[in-house]
């Protein structure tokens, strides 16, 4: 017989996350431009993607917040 296992995956809640990257960023006091030489980022519309949860940043970049 074959036992069902049941997995359950996280699910990340995009918008969620993005209010947080948004709360974190004026928490430190700065500014969206702020942010793009420190991700490598040739224009800082990421950084308003990822605030209103229409994208994530890589883990990369999410750890450095």
């Amino acid at each position: 017989m074959d036992a069902k296992i049941n997995v359950e995956y996280p699910v990340i809640d995009v918008f969620a996350t993005g209010k947080n990257i948004e709360r974190l960023r004026k928490e430190k006091g700065l500014k969206v431009k702020r942010y793009r030489p420190v991700y490598g980022l040739l224009e800082p519309q990421a950084v308003y993607k990822w605030q209103q949860g229409k994208a994530l940043p890589s883990l990369d970049n999410m750890f450095a917040f």
